[in-house]
């Protein structure tokens, strides 16, 4: 037993070294652990000195992390400098309290330093922020307060669900349970060591005169309380995020809370509590600046977030660049003099966000005592790391990444240089005093009942603390001789075993020998340390399956997998809430390599309601990634990623699936029957008739059916869907085939031929083995022509099949001779007109198609397809035959939606001659038929382009011109929305102009998406000035109509009319978000002068009156409210954490606590009410001018009483 500094000499280390000079103590120190070779341990142990010297430093087992918004971004830097010198495995619980509760819920939840760092890079702040364009929002983009009195009014402005969805899918998927308590992860910890426990703090909404308003989530003091609730409310940041309910295991509501940091922002002072003290380590007894005393707990250490001019090196070592930071202001205060703190609140006369902040506080949650963050630093001056956040400020989450840097930088080495102060290894405590290793009750107890066990117990312990510190010498790089020799700790476990093997030596009631019990101990704590490590390297690696996107991926593919197998209703939960946790993250996750296989997985989940739930999810994740205005993530709606990057594709996997639902699903949400498997090559509905699908091909058609999509006469290949059906159904489809009249109707065109030049009835005899054979019967039945000549009709179906067989042979032979040829168009000259109308009409089974698509889609060969084309068309008997070919949608699209897609611009120009005309507007698939919008939506100017210059000569009959109608468009945005976003400003002014003579370009200009943005809108969002300057520039001396007009200005353009009554949006978006473009726009707006005039003044009035209404409103109220609250504070005695004034003298009487308390609120003033469990209902906002000034000078004289 050893107390304080009992039997202390100095010695010579450097004669400890004497024999191990020539040879490295950690060489021979890991041959013995890896051996378990105890008596090789003794003997490295016998180096150490034989008496204890000094005590070792305190371990760091509790981590407190203070809230402060973006500047949190210090503690991943924080928790690497812990990393590297081994200590953050030494943490056993964290705390944290508003934004710093999430930083401790990574941290808590078992994840690395480097993990940390990762994870906080990756998460979107403003993915915990609701969809909202206004409002709150003005806030993190840099604009002046947008709703102020939604702020004061709700207390709030974001639900902030994205986050509590986060912290659930993260807790499911680390602890099991979605609705994992505080209990649960105490329990976990036995198995998994790199968890610790977590402490939130949390302030209680609307808090009731008596209630305790600072809570504290534990696993101390609630144990049975959800953690995804309890990080939610200690982050619910007033003004920012609503305040949460917090609910228990079963569901029961255990109270509602806001942000944790309004009254206790660093809770380092909770680890003060007995259940986190260290058994040898006793607390230290020290008085606050009210000479209040505090028992400290010296394992504790609380990360502060602390402002520049309130850092102390004596608290935390100053860096070389906060030295040149303190002097630069200490320079700066002599010369313009200090600014006082209240001072400083006002610029320009308008209160600061703080002032608004604390007048929503004390609105919501009655007048709380404030925590004196220095008072704190000095009661806790050994157990604070002072981080300084640079200038970044609690708001600022966009913070450019050279900014991050600094504070990760700043936390790392202001944690280091902490830890290389107060942690030195070489260095001894300085309260011995405080120190206490006796053995315990329950070790006494043992030693008497049973001292083997004892004593395997005791080595254990120590032998597993030499190479835990072993561990952390190497970490550090003080590994060498010197430095283990110097090593306290290590001097300390060293004299301790030997002790106790004394002890051992000399009890006479052991069982088995000292030596044996040495031996199975060491073994033990060698094995224990093995097995931890392996452990800890396997949570780790399961912990990067939830951040890291390739593992990632493969975590949800599995979780679809096992939701495919299991079928049941908890797997499907599971994979929506791991989805939703996600945020907008499921986007790039989607989009990733990898990621079309998650698609794909869904699918074969085979369940409606799951995937319609998922691609809900994913819809409103795009919504965020819009709104956030990331357009990298944009540029594939949920239609386009199902269509384009799911692997195995829809085709394959709908083949696969009997579901009806699923199909309806799949095609409410775009999915393309259409478009053809690069693999197998064929679409949807050849999938299911390969597969025998008959369940899911049926509920295809009827879909078609239901939504008016003709497929009769849709060409797949080089042929018709009723073509491909008799040629490759079995005979088991065809019997349920029988069986539907109505589905036969739809899908049979008894017109069409395929490229055989065989008509359905020819080709059901062709491939019929007899006139009984099911093809045939079923064929003439729903043909209703009654009895034909089998036979003759076969006879006849096959001649033609044969003749066209020749006829591909040659026209291959052409083709490879043309492909193979230096100068193609020579061999085409030799080529016969016929010939070359095969090649194009070739059937490419590569892209289940034909020839003419293929070259089509390849710019490279449109000489060798417009050379094809023309010989052709010379001949009056393929002419006819080419122009339909052309014409004709081949899987949904023509040859000029395909050359519009792939962006080959010598073809259109060729395919828009007057000779074809092919149409635009009609030329791709029902949902997007248009071609110019198709080429603008997948970035294709010069394909726009050319669609919109190569119009036809003259008006001839059959001319199509260019569609001015509402869009076909899933987000409801026309060629321009896109062009605007993405495109050049020659093609947005070729769509915009293109068609001036025959109506004005306002009909489109006007037009709004889904989200309700003009063109002009995206032009100003995306900084387009390239745009605006090429209209102006393209509408100078044009003709216009029949005549020559004037230059065009932009109240043309974009149909502005004076004295309008819709107002002017646009121009308003573009005062807000880009004033130097709005006023290139008002240099430009308008011919007439002085309307140009009343717009600008229409438009800078009303602007200029709605934010000085809202601002005055916004910020006179939280004046009112905060210096109201503050008058109130000298009439109320509070205890620290209850909100609970006693009885107090008022007039010479004292009043009842109720009726105090009913006065006080009486007396508040009246612009809104908010009761606890219910909406806030605004009653009264308007004041008359004789009100208000009474209550201000009422107000007035209240705050003078207080000063």
């Amino acid at each position: 037993m050893m107390k304080g500094g009992q039997g202390r000499k100095k010695i010579n280390i450097q004669s400890n070294l004497s024999t191990s000079v020539k040879k490295s103590f950690t060489t021979d120190y890991d041959e013995a652990f890896n051996e378990g070779n105890v008596e090789m341990m003794l003997k490295l142990l016998a180096g150490f000195p034989s008496t204890p010297q000094q005590i070792p430093q305190p371990p760091l087992s509790c981590l407190s992390l203070q809230g402060g918004g973006a500047k949190g971004a210090t503690y991943p830097g924080c928790a690497e400098a812990l990393e590297e010198n081994g200590y953050f495995e030494e943490i056993k619980v964290v705390a944290g309290a508003s934004a710093g509760a999430i930083s401790a819920f990574i941290v808590g939840l078992g994840f690395s330093a480097e993990q940390f760092k990762y994870l906080s890079g990756k998460v979107n702040f403003l993915d915990y922020t609701d969809l909202e364009s206004e409002g709150w929002g003005a806030f993190f983009n840099g604009h002046k307060v947008g709703v102020g009195l939604d702020l004061l009014h709700y207390g709030a402005a974001f639900k902030g669900v994205g986050f509590h969805h986060f912290a659930t899918s993260m807790v499911e998927q680390i602890l099991g349970d979605p609705n994992a308590t505080f209990a649960d992860l105490h329990e976990m910890m036995k198995y998994d060591p790199t968890l610790k426990d977590m402490v939130f703090k949390a302030t209680r909404y609307n808090a009731k005169s008596g209630d305790r308003i600072e809570q504290t989530f534990s696993f101390e003091e609630t144990p049975n309380i959800r953690i995804a609730d309890a990080v939610r409310a200690s982050m619910a940041f007033p003004g920012a995020f609503a305040p949460w309910p917090v609910k228990d295991k079963q569901g029961n509501l255990f109270g509602v809370f806001a942000d944790g940091g309004i009254l206790n922002n660093n809770p380092v002072d909770v680890f003060n509590e007995r259940a986190y003290y260290d058994s040898k380590y006793k607390p230290k007894e020290k008085k606050d600046h009210r000479g209040v005393p505090h028992q400290i707990n010296p394992c504790s250490v609380g990360l502060s977030l602390t402002p520049l001019e309130d850092l102390d090196e004596e608290i935390t070592p100053f860096t070389s660049r906060i030295r040149v930071k303190k002097s630069q202001q200490k320079f700066d205060e002599k010369k313009n003099g200090k600014i006082k703190h209240n001072e400083a609140q006002k610029i320009n006369g308008e209160w600061r966000f703080n002032d608004i902040l604390n007048a929503v506080l004390w609105n919501t949650i009655g007048v709380p005592i404030k925590e004196e963050m220095q008072a704190k630093h000095a009661l806790y001056n050994e157990q604070t790391v002072q981080v300084w956040p640079e200038d970044v400020d609690t708001l600022e989450f966009d913070a450019s990444p050279a900014k991050l840097e600094r504070l990760f930088n700043s936390g790392k080495n202001a944690m280091q240089l902490w830890l290389e102060k107060f942690r030195d290894p070489s260095s001894p405590y300085e309260y011995p005093e405080f120190f206490d290793d006796s053995p315990s009750k329950e070790e006494r107890l043992l030693r008497k009942q049973d001292p083997d066990a004892f004593y395997h117990q005791k080595f254990v312990e120590y032998f597993s603390a030499f190479q835990a510190e072993m561990k952390k010498a190497k970490t550090q790089e003080r590994n060498d001789n010197e430095a283990l020799y110097k090593n306290v700790k290590l001097r300390y476990l060293s004299y301790k075993i030997d002790e106790l093997k004394q002890k051992m030596e000399k009890n006479q009631s052991l069982k088995k020998a000292p030596d044996e019990i040495l031996e199975t101990a060491f073994k033990r704590a060698c094995q224990n340390m093995k097995d931890k490590e392996e452990l800890v390297e396997k949570k780790r690696k399961e912990r990067w399956n939830l951040i890291r996107d390739d593992d990632l991926i493969a975590h949800i593919a599995e979780k679809l997998v096992k939701c495919r197998k299991e079928k049941t209703a908890a797997s499907q939960d599971e994979v929506l809430r791991l989805m939703r946790g996600q945020l907008s993250n499921i986007i790039p996750l989607i989009r990733a390599k990898k990621g079309g296989n998650l698609l794909s997985l869904l699918l074969q989940t085979d369940n409606p309601e799951l995937t319609r739930e998922a691609f809900n999810i994913i819809n409103q994740a795009l919504a965020q990634c819009y709104y956030q205005g990331r357009k990298e993530d944009i540029k594939f709606s949920l239609e386009q990623m199902l269509n384009e990057l799911t692997q195995p594709s829809v085709p394959v996997v709908m083949g696969m699936l009997h579901s009806p639902q699923m199909v309806k699903v799949l095609m409410d949400y775009g999915a393309n029957p259409l478009l053809v498997d690069k693999q197998t090559g064929r679409n949807m509905f050849q999938e299911m008739i390969v597969q025998e699908n008959y369940v899911g091909f049926k509920a295809l058609v009827e879909y078609c059916a239901k939504k008016k999509i003709n497929i009769r006469n849709l060409q797949f290949g080089n042929q018709s869907l009723g073509h491909y059906l008799i040629n490759k159904a079995s005979h088991h489809f065809l019997e349920k085939l029988r069986d539907d009249p109505h589905i036969m109707k739809e899908i049979f065109n008894f017109k069409t031929k395929n490229a055989s030049q065989n008509n359905l009835i020819q080709e059901a005899a062709r491939v019929a083995s007899s006139a009984d054979d099911l093809r045939w019967h079923l064929i003439l039945k729903q043909s209703n022509r009654g009895k034909l000549n089998f036979f003759r009709i076969k006879k006849h179906a096959t001649e033609n099949h044969n003749a066209q067989s020749s006829k591909w042979i040659l026209a291959r032979k052409g083709l490879k001779a043309v492909l193979s040829a230096p100068r193609p168009d020579v061999v085409i000259k030799d080529l016969k007109s016929e010939v070359c109308f095969n090649i194009l009409n070739l059937f490419s089974p590569q892209i289940s198609s034909i020839k003419l698509i293929e070259l089509a889609q390849d710019p490279t060969k449109a000489d060798v397809l417009i050379e094809l084309c023309e010989k052709a068309y010379s001949s009056p008997k393929t002419s006819k035959q080419l122009q339909a070919l052309l014409q004709q949608k081949i899987n949904g699209k023509t040859v000029l939606y395909y050359a519009a897609e792939s962006g080959n611009v010598k073809l259109i120009n060729y395919l828009r001659k007057s000779k074809y005309d092919l149409d635009v507007n009609h030329a791709g698939p029902l949902n997007a038929p248009c071609a110019i919008l198709h080429a603008a939506k997948r970035g294709q100017s010069t394909a726009v382009l050319a669609l919109m210059k190569s119009s036809s000569w003259g008006f001839r009959l059959g001319y199509h011109p260019i569609s001015r109608r509402a869009t076909d468009d899933p987000e409801k945005r026309t060629a321009l929305h896109y062009l605007a976003m993405t495109g050049t400003p020659s093609a947005f002014c070729a769509v915009l102009l293109g068609a001036r003579g025959k109506s004005s370009p306002t009909k489109v200009t006007t037009m709004k998406d889904k989200f309700g943005k003009t063109p002009l809108s995206y032009i100003i969002e995306h900084n387009r000035m390239d745009i605006l300057q090429a209209i102006l520039e393209s509408t100078k001396g044009k003709k216009r109509g029949y005549v020559f007009s004037s230059d065009c200005y932009f109240d043309d353009i974009f149909g502005w009319q004076e004295n309008d009554l819709a107002g002017y949006p646009d121009l308003e978006l573009a005062k807000r978000m880009n004033p130097e473009m709005y006023d290139f726009i008002c240099e430009n707006l308008s011919a007439d002068k002085r309307k140009a005039a009343n717009i600008v003044n229409h438009v800078e009035t009303k602007i200029t009156s709605q934010l000085k209404r809202e601002n005055e409103q916004t910020l006179s109220q939280a004046e009112e409210i905060a210096k109201f609250e503050l008058s109130l504070i000298g009439e109320s005695i509070y205890d620290d954490w209850t909100l609970m004034p006693e009885e107090s003298s008022l007039n010479g009487k004292k009043l009842p606590l109720a009726q105090r308390e009913s006065e006080r609120r009486e007396k508040r003033p009246q612009h809104f009410t908010i009761k606890h469990g219910t909406e806030p209902k605004k009653v009264k906002t308007l004041e008359t001018q004789p009100q208000a000034e009474h209550k201000e000078a009422k107000v007035s004289e209240s705050s003078k009483k207080t000063l």
